[in-house]
Formats: C-alpha cells, sequence, structure tokens
C-alpha cells in the first residue's frame, strides 16, 4: 500500500516507524490514519490518481514494527493493530474462531495488505473480524501522547463509521482474555463466499464465567452496530431454551435495514436461524446433551 501513496504528489504523507513518532506527529496534525488501506487499493487500482475519499495529510502506521506484534501474558493475548491477516493466520497464539473469521475476508491478496485494526477502525457493520472479537470479550489499547486507555471493542465502536478515537489517538493493539474456550464457532452469510462482505454474521463463544459455563453469542449486520446482549446471555447460558424464546429476546433488538446485499427481513431472519443453530451446537457440545430443534 505505500508505493500508492509514494505516487501521490503534492501531498503530505507521513511514514513513522515507531509508535512514539507517530504520536508526536498526531499532536501536530490531525491526518488520515492508514495502514493496509484496502478500501482505497480498488480505487488505485481503478486508475485513480487519488481516491475521492482520501484527506490529507496521511500517516501510514504499517512500518511501525511494534504494531505488528503478537504474544501475550498470563491474562491477555496481545495482537499489534497493523498485524495483517495473514500474519494473524500464521500465528499459534490466535484463537482458531478468529482466524476462521479471517479466512473469509478477501482474496489471499487482501490478506497480505489488510488489517485487524483497519478491520476495526473502519468501523462497518460487516466487519467479521469484529463479530468474532465482541465474542471473545477483546478490548482496545488506545493510546496518545499523553497517556493509555483500554476499552472494550463494544463500546469504542459507536455506529456506522463511527469510532471512540480521538485525532491524537491510534489503536494500539488487540487485548484478547485467556479464557479458557469450551465451544466456538463463526458463520457468515455472503454473496460469493469469501470475496464479498458479509449479508450478516454471527460468533458464539462458550467460556468459563463464576465457575458457570457462559454463553457469549454476537450478531452483526443485522444494526448498525454488532449486537451482544448481557442479559439474553444470562438466559440463554442458565438453561437450554426454544426456539421461540430465543428468537424473542434477540430479534427486538435487531434492525437492519435492505441494502444491495439482502433485504431487512430475510437478514433478520437468517440471523435468528443462525444463531439458534450454533446456540443447539454449542449445548450439545458443552453438555453433551441432544437437543431438538
Amino acid at each position: 500500500m505505500q508505493e500508492n501513496f509514494n505516487n501521490l504528489e503534492n501531498h503530505e504523507v507521513f511514514y513513522p516507524l515507531s509508535v512514539d513518532e507517530a504520536l508526536n506527529i498526531l499532536e501536530k496534525h490531525a491526518c488520515t490514519k492508514y495502514a493496509g488501506g484496502t478500501d482505497l487499493m480498488v480505487q488505485f487500482r481503478k486508475g485513480k490518481s487519488q481516491p475521492v475519499d482520501l484527506k490529507f495529510p496521511v500517516i501510514y502506521l504499517s512500518n511501525i514494527e511494534q504494531l505488528h506484534k503478537i504474544s501475550g501474558n498470563k491474562e491477555y493475548l496481545q495482537i499489534g493493530s497493523c498485524c495483517t491477516y495473514s500474519e494473524i493466520l500464521q500465528s499459534s497464539l490466535v484463537p482458531e474462531v478468529l482466524k476462521d473469521a479471517i479466512l473469509t475476508i478477501g482474496s489471499p491478496s487482501i490478506r497480505n495488505s489488510g488489517t485487524l485494526g483497519g478491520n476495526i477502525c473502519n468501523a462497518s457493520p460487516a466487519a467479521d473480524g469484529v463479530c468474532v472479537l465482541s465474542s471473545l470479550d477483546a478490548k482496545l489499547v488506545v493510546a496518545s501522547k499523553q497517556n493509555e486507555r483500554i476499552i472494550s471493542i463494544r463500546d469504542f465502536i459507536k455506529g456506522r463509521r463511527l469510532i471512540d478515537c480521538a485525532e491524537n489517538e491510534i489503536v494500539q493493539t488487540i487485548l484478547i482474555p485467556k479464557n479458557k474456550i469450551f465451544f466456538s464457532k463463526f458463520e457468515k452469510v455472503g454473496l460469493r463466499g469469501s470475496m464479498t462482505l458479509s449479508k450478516l454474521s454471527v460468533c458464539l463463544v462458550v467460556v468459563e464465567k463464576n465457575e458457570k459455563k457462559h454463553f457469549q453469542l454476537t450478531f452483526q449486520a443485522v444494526s448498525p452496530t454488532i449486537i451482544r446482549v448481557a442479559e439474553n446471555e444470562e438466559i440463554i447460558s442458565s438453561k437450554f431454551i426454544d426456539f421461540s424464546l430465543f428468537s424473542n429476546i434477540y430479534r427486538k433488538h435487531f434492525s437492519a435495514i435492505d441494502d444491495q446485499r439482502s433485504e431487512r427481513e430475510y437478514r433478520e431472519n437468517t440471523a435468528i436461524l443462525l444463531g439458534y443453530k450454533l446456540y443447539k451446537q454449542a449445548y450439545e457440545s458443552v453438555f453433551a446433551t441432544k437437543k431438538e430443534l
């Protein structure tokens, strides 16, 4: 992606090599932040010398080695925000359910450039990585020159293309708690598999909380932001519930729209069916008890 920025004449583009350098630049300049920049690639490939939505100055973050690290401590798996999808796929530390979602994102060339931090900060209602990170209880380290703060991914994304990130801040690290996982599965409905945005996706992760199995279910692309409902998780974790109750407690939180990918009614109905299928599979797997649909 950097070579595309290099071809832009008469515009200011910054290429920091460290987090400190990047934060110093952002204290002085209101920059558009880019890493993989895969959302711009299509416009460059169409022959445009400058994408219409590219606002200058630009700060290109993917040269910062620190933001490409994947490591862990006793509490969290730590993924640098500029780790590409391909780098994440190659790590033995990353949960398989996140890898499953990444494998549905674009082509290999997109996965070689696209970053998990970009997927988060783009705040698309159809961001598959965000769906999984929500069910994994992920948090973000957001840094400025003055301080660092930790925020849950669900609080960070405020709406469609809206995030809780100031002009002088960057997302530095994605934190995934090292909970024991008893079940995890991601499923996506799209037009042509991995080569398109989701019509919708669902992720269910079962972990242990307070010595009990806790079902963490996220729906994506059925509202402007991801849907995960704490009070519903208490219900679905306490006992196996039937389809009617499951549908009633989740559907009221949906606010899907009609768009070029699918109609609202189809999207909401499919989300409920897919969510309940994962719920049934998880319950049978965790408790070794066969349940009828």
